[in-house]
């Protein structure tokens, strides 16, 4: 009957250990699982973000090219106005801006335009000098086709540049 306790307690143990083992290895291919859908997910993610950026590389090569157009358009506008432009695709808004930066030596004007360059709209415009004390920025009414502006702060104007020209 010794026996018999010492083999049912052996079997015990032996179960025990069994289903310690069975429930070990279940939760290391569940761990192991866990790994592997997380790689995926991380190497989607990564594929997705490569798509995305040559996309921003397209768009802003296009970007390039259609301020490249604006510029000349722009130079014919401005006859003997030194004009230098910066161009950015803004991803927020899905369009692409130029700020043209000019100066009038003749009557001593300096300004800043942002413009849509596929729309050719002025969407900021800031100028300091001649007849004009400090620096007026105006903001085109959208719904004005009579050239009616909302004047802002020379700062408001500063900031709405940093922000279309880095989103």
């Amino acid at each position: 009957m010794k026996q018999n306790k010492g083999i049912t307690s052996l079997a015990l143990i032996m179960i025990v250990l069994g289903v310690l083992l069975v429930g070990g290895v279940s939760y290391k291919a569940s761990q192991n699982n866990y790994v592997s859908e997380q790689i995926k997910s991380d190497n989607q993610n990564q594929t997705d973000n490569n798509k995305n950026l040559l996309l921003n590389i397209d768009l802003q090569a296009k970007c390039a090219t259609q301020s490249e157009t604006l510029l000349g358009n722009y130079r014919q506008e401005q006859k003997g106005v030194d004009i230098s432009e910066t161009n950015h695709f803004n991803n927020k808004l899905q369009k692409c801006l130029v700020n043209f930066s000019t100066r009038d030596t003749i009557v001593n004007v300096f300004g800043s335009e942002i413009r849509d360059a596929y729309e050719n709209k002025v969407l900021l415009s800031c100028h300091s000098g001649g007849p004009i004390s400090g620096t007026v920025c105006d903001i085109p009414s959208a719904s004005s086709s009579t050239g009616e502006s909302q004047r802002i702060t020379k700062e408001d104007g500063e900031k709405i540049i940093k922000d279309y020209m880095s989103e």
